[in-house]
């Protein structure tokens, strides 16, 4: 009887330890990128907390979305995802400055472009604990 509550304390304490990782890693919001634009991408963040653009209308489709941001690393966000507008998982935080394309300038205008420029710090394919 001792032998199985201590294995069962074992197995406890390991997926306990299981747990905090996950978790940790578990921090990263899914993002379905929107469109691809000029200088930016344009993510639609799937999170209860309000970040971004509370409410985005794309003026070309006419299409509405909710916690909606700009990343300015176009041509690193193309090579992640070959240009295709998947769900990536991410972690960000605001970009107080002015957000610079980081691989090309563009010449045209953005039609109306979301307000909230957002910085990745880490960008994953795949959700949590995959």
């Amino acid at each position: 009887m001792r032998t199985i509550t201590l294995v069962t304390g074992i197995l406890l304490c390991l997926c306990s330890s299981c747990k905090k990782e996950f978790s940790k890693e578990c921090e990263l919001i899914p993002a379905q990128i929107i469109k691809f634009d000029c200088d930016r991408v344009i993510l639609e963040l799937e999170t209860s907390k309000t970040f971004g653009d509370r409410e985005w209308t794309d003026v070309l489709s006419g299409e509405k979305f909710n916690n909606v941001v700009s990343f300015y690393d176009i041509c690193l966000m193309q090579q992640i995802t070959n240009g295709e507008k998947i769900k990536l998982y991410v972690n960000l935080e605001e970009d107080k400055g002015n957000a610079v394309p980081g691989c090309r300038g563009c010449q045209a205008l953005s039609l109306n472009p979301p307000k909230s420029k957002v910085i990745l710090t880490k960008i994953r394919k795949t959700p949590c604990g995959r």
